[in-house]
């Protein structure tokens, strides 16, 4: 920080010959104040063949070694600046300490920023994978309720011990006899879309799965006993819990079938949610 001189203050300045002391010359028009009790005029009036500066590590503070022939004396000084000197260095000054605050300001607010999204990260990632656990958890459970279920038909099945049964030929094609009803699937109350879901036949034990753009084509027996189950994209379980023997569903017009989200964390809760009172 620019210090402004202090007239009460014996100062001076380097009257040097650049030839015979080069090394003050960047000291050259610098006014030097000293608060020594042991400086006096006397200094001024006296003759020194020999001066050197050397800086202080604390307060901005040099040294001044002033020697002659007779004697050696060394002075605690430090630079400072006439009246206008100073008003436009400490304007500069100003100007420079208010950017690095600004910029020290920015790099706390980024700091800050990113650490906010490595905690919102973090979070997410841990909820990703809680998501992720139930996904295969309740993805395990049906795929055991549809294994079980479809047991006598063309499928084959491969137990993968904690991933449960899973089904890999393909789907059986879609039924071509049957009541056609464009239908719509919806869990009112809740945002999740459905995307797909399976129908079940009880009967014959063979199921059927329907994408999002063959619920038009959706076709069952009717008199049969049926399921009608969909895993939703987070992961949940949902089932059509009423009669689709019902009078209200009528063919060839459209039916918007209303699902129930199960909270059943294995199979026996899933078959109780269902009402699979028999054993399978």
């Amino acid at each position: 920080e620019p210090r402004k001189q202090n007239l009460t203050n014996y100062r001076f300045l380097l009257d040097v010959s650049p030839t015979e002391f080069p090394e003050l010359m960047s000291f050259e028009d610098v006014i030097f104040e000293v608060k020594d009790s042991r400086f006096s005029w006397s200094i001024y009036e006296e003759t020194w063949n020999d001066i050197s500066v050397s800086k202080k590590h604390q307060g901005g503070r040099y040294l001044v070694t002033l020697k002659n022939t007779k004697r050696v004396e060394i002075f605690d000084v430090y630079p400072v600046l006439g009246e206008k000197d100073f008003l436009d260095a400490f304007s500069d000054y100003s100007t420079e300490m208010q950017r690095i605050e600004e910029e020290k300001k920015d790099i706390s607010k980024r700091i800050k920023t990113n650490k906010k999204r490595e905690k919102d990260f973090l979070a997410k990632l841990k909820r990703d994978e809680e998501h992720l656990e139930k996904v295969i958890s309740r993805k395990r459970i049906v795929n055991q309720l549809t294994a079980n279920l479809s047991a006598d038909t063309p499928y084959r099945s491969v137990n993968l011990g904690e991933l449960g049964v899973v089904n890999f030929d393909m789907a059986i094609p879609l039924p071509a006899k049957g009541i056609k009803v464009p239908a719509a699937f919806f869990i009112a109350g809740d945002s999740n879309s459905v995307l797909e879901v399976d129908l079940i036949n009880l009967e014959d034990n063979i199921y059927y799965n329907y994408a999002q753009p063959e619920f038009k084509e959706f076709r069952y027996m009717r008199g049969r006993k049926h399921l009608l189950v969909s895993i939703l994209p987070d992961g949940r379980i949902a089932a059509y819990r009423g009669d689709l023997s019902a009078d209200k569903i009528k063919r060839g017009e459209p039916f918007k079938f209303g699902l129930e989200i199960s909270d059943a964390t294995n199979l026996d809760d899933l078959r109780d949610f269902l009402g699979l009172t028999e054993s399978i």
